[in-house]
């Protein structure tokens, strides 16, 4: 698809233009190029697929920039003494928020393998990260255009790689759910519903457990945002929901009014109609009984 990846553009500010340019600017320490061997041990150096989607989320922002394959084709599967060999080229486009983009062309080879399907994928696969890979270099240094630099490469070999800090349990993503996220995010829902009520910023208290956070927040407040024992249905997006009432339980019931105390003048006439009642049911009464002896 050749069509712009976003709907809506949005243009950078002088300031972030400059920082980003400048960041694009600069070439790449040790501690970010790998080497392997290539064909007649030649040493190549590249950049692995992650560092270098680390790079674009750290240059751009994590919803700055977008890839997306606009062609890829199969050159080749060879079936040779019972093993697969394919090769695929990809068309690959990364587009900034801005609107600005470009466009490469990478190349994926699987060899040796029995399997047809795991053939495909992994040259699939490999062809789509080197033409992102292609493509980003295009933008600056830092994503990678400077490991084309010849006198670089050599520079750059000479100097010792630091070794990588040590992994740190906290820093670490060990249950399910995201506190911080799910904070901002309660709290821009509820700026959006009513915007009075925002001024009270969320209040997320850890328990004791790893499993289990508690979100407090005066009207707004649930609990158990995170239950990893109980694993309830309902979640914060649900408590902001409006209550939807049944037809049948909206009705409103028809309530006489009560009668006041009666005066004594009204007790009298209220007395007399019910004897002129008695009198003339019992006239009736007595006409009925003449009619029935004839």
């Amino acid at each position: 698809s050749g069509g712009s990846l976003y709907k809506t553009k949005c243009t950078y500010t002088a300031e972030e233009y400059r920082a980003v340019q400048n960041a694009l600017q600069q070439r790449l320490g040790p501690e970010f190029i790998s080497t392997r061997m290539a064909g007649g041990g030649q040493k190549v150096c590249y950049i692995e697929g992650h560092r270098v989607i680390s790079l674009a989320n750290e240059m751009f922002g994590y919803n700055g920039w977008s890839h997306s394959i606009s062609q890829q084709n199969v050159d080749f599967v060879d079936l040779i003494n019972g093993k697969f060999y394919v090769g695929v080229s990809a068309f690959v486009k990364v587009q900034l928020k801005d609107g600005s983009f470009h466009e490469d062309v990478g190349y994926g080879v699987s060899e040796g393998l029995r399997s047809k399907a795991l053939s495909l994928e992994k040259a699939r696969k490999e062809a789509v990260t080197d033409g992102m890979k292609r493509a980003l270099k295009c933008f600056g240094n830092a994503l990678g255009n400077c490991i084309l630099d010849k006198e670089y490469l050599l520079a750059i070999n000479k100097i010792p790689k630091q070794p990588r800090p040590d992994l740190d349990p906290a820093q670490t993503k060990r249950s399910e759910g995201q506190p911080s996220v799910e904070k901002a995010r309660f709290c821009s829902l509820v700026r959006d519903r009513n915007p009075a009520s925002a001024t009270e910023p969320a209040r997320i208290q850890k328990t004791s457990s790893p499993g289990e956070h508690t979100a407090l927040r005066g009207p707004f407040s649930f609990r158990h945002l995170y239950c990893k024992k109980k694993k309830k249905k309902s979640t914060f997006y649900r408590r902001l929901r409006p209550l939807k009432v049944s037809r049948g339980r909206c009705r409103r019931r028809h309530v006489r009014p009560k009668r006041g105390p009666q005066t004594s003048e009204k007790a009298a006439a209220a007395a007399a109609a019910a004897e002129v009642q008695e009198g003339d049911g019992g006239q009736e009464a007595a006409a009925e009984t003449a009619t029935s002896k004839d």
